[in-house]
């Protein structure tokens, strides 16, 4: 099994107060329809500083980790960090996935079109706590289109539950949840209910696939940003547990999807350390593309019970240096490569500021060879404006993201390529109107 996202729609994240909709695949999709993500499945977001590019990936990341973690808005540290990021002139936050999951035996034919809303409010009470509430609804496709009608499976308003009795039955639920979900996702919420006995059952094994099926996605979706902004990778962390219940034997194909982030994460299981090894083994590869002088990646490693405690030493000739010490970009290039190298291997992955620290002939050519042999999808910000000219030859690969908010897909346009319309202002919502005399106030100089 595998799902797709098809769209992404926020609204109420830092500057973005208007719905912001991107689309990753054909809008014609549904129940029983083949899909090819083929030279589509990357995409460029670009625009100017402060159009809403890197509070799109966090609004990513957000949904990820309310999905996948039930306790997330009960925490004193996430509750106030939201109350920065969200928009505060609208006070909550909407999020919308919509994605495709396909077959359990056929990863390219369509069972189910799922949309998944989350709606998160904040208010502060008489005593001027900080009170964060959720919304939730998911929903299967009916018609043939994602713009098209839609049946409601369950919703969540106020801590209450409302279940759809024509696809299943409510038996299961327990009042206790009521007051949980206030503030957690029913499926992140349930799935780690599941977790603490994991031979129980849900009478309703339907629910229990759209709720699986869900949290699945967001387990293959990863986001990298490179900021302080709320990103705590708990989708990892959680999936750990989650996985162990019997009931996700079907969703099981997932080593793949996490042995990457020990590169990262450098604390291995005794019984993963060979492939650790071989992981660190292609990541020096990887590097030395763009640093042939790069000899070798050496595991420095002691025993801490059932773990290793990793680290890498870069070796030079006549020198090595600590990972630590090594130069910034090379650093990113190690964080970026364990993505990259999910998104080959099938998982959906979100990079902000992919060009940051790296050379634009490495990133082109690393562009070409995921958008030609990638397996999963990617989706990156980018202020390079000189990666639209490998873009351009994929289907609905570059996006910007306007002044205003205006999302705009560029497409080759007789003479005019890409790069040129966006640098010359012909683009929608983005007019560059910028000349080099306008510098001259800024720096207390006349014209």
């Amino acid at each position: 099994m595998k799902t797709y996202i098809l769209r992404f729609t926020t609204k109420g994240i830092k500057n973005i107060d208007k719905m912001t909709s991107i689309d990753f695949y054909n809008n014609s999709v549904s129940k029983g329809k083949v899909i090819n993500i083929e030279k589509k499945n990357v995409k460029g977001i670009f625009g100017i500083n402060g159009a809403g590019k890197s509070a799109y990936m966090l609004s990513m990341d957000i949904y990820n980790t309310i999905t996948t973690k039930s306790d997330y808005l009960v925490q004193d540290v996430i509750k106030n960090k939201l109350e920065r990021l969200i928009n505060k002139s609208l006070k909550e936050l909407f999020l919308e996935n919509i994605f495709a999951v396909s077959k359990e035996d056929d990863d390219t034919k369509i069972y189910e079109v799922l949309k998944h809303t989350i709606i998160i409010k904040y208010y502060f009470n008489d005593f001027k706590q900080k009170i964060f509430t959720l919304n939730e609804k998911l929903e299967r496709l009916v018609g043939t289109t994602i713009n098209s009608e839609y049946e409601e499976i369950y919703r969540v308003n106020d801590g209450k539950l409302t279940v759809n009795d024509k696809l299943l039955d409510s038996s299961w639920y327990k009042e206790e949840y009521s007051n949980r979900l206030e503030w957690s996702s029913l499926i992140s919420y349930t799935l780690n209910s599941l977790s603490k006995n994991k031979d129980e059952d849900l009478d309703n094994k339907k629910l229990l696939w759209y709720m699986f099926s869900t949290f699945y996605n967001s387990l293959t979706t990863k986001v990298f940003i490179d900021s302080e902004d709320l990103q705590e990778n708990y989708t990892l962390d959680g999936a750990f547990i989650i996985m162990n219940h019997k009931s996700l034997d079907p969703f099981r194909n997932d080593e793949k999807y996490i042995i990457s982030f020990k590169i990262m994460n450098d604390v291995v299981e005794k019984d993963k350390f060979d492939s650790y090894k071989k992981e660190v083994n292609k990541l020096k590869e990887f590097i030395q593309i763009l640093k042939p002088s790069l000899k070798d990646i050496r595991i420095d490693s002691i025993i801490d019970g059932d773990y290793y405690r990793c680290n890498k030493i870069f070796v030079y000739d006549g020198y090595e240096v600590d990972e630590d010490c090594e130069s910034t970009g090379i650093k990113r290039i190690i964080k970026m490569y364990a993505y990259i190298d999910l998104m080959v291997k099938g998982a959906k992955v979100f990079i902000d500021e992919l060009d940051a620290n790296i050379s634009g002939v490495f990133l082109d050519k690393l562009l070409e060879f995921v958008a030609e042999n990638g397996k999963g999808q990617l989706c990156f910000a980018s202020h390079n404006i000189l990666s639209m000219n490998i873009l351009k030859q994929y289907k609905n690969s570059i996006t910007v993201i306007g002044e205003t908010g205006k999302v705009v897909n560029i497409v080759k346009n007789g003479h005019y390529q890409p790069v040129n319309q966006f640098y010359e202002g012909f683009i929608e919502d983005s007019p560059f109107n910028i000349n080099s005399f306008d510098f001259f106030k800024s720096f207390g100089l006349e014209e």
